[in-house]
């Protein structure tokens, strides 16, 4: 079984089996980087968004009061 042989060789210190992609430590990080990367600018983006919702939202009640 290829899996269980990964997992022996990783115990060993022989792979490192991150993320169940076999990549190694230095493609691991690498990937992790860019993924919280792309997942600070989406929260930026709704961030920004939300921002602008509100700002929308506040601009029609302070017409709806006029």
């Amino acid at each position: 079984n290829e899996e269980k042989e990964l997992k022996k060789k990783a115990a060993h210190g022989h792979i490192y089996d991150f993320g169940d992609q076999g990549l190694s430590a230095e493609q691991y990080a690498k990937q992790k980087e860019v993924q919280n990367f792309m997942l600070e600018q989406e929260i930026n983006d709704m961030k920004r968004l939300c921002k602008l919702k509100m700002e929308k939202r506040l601009i029609e009640e302070a017409k709806a009061e006029d």
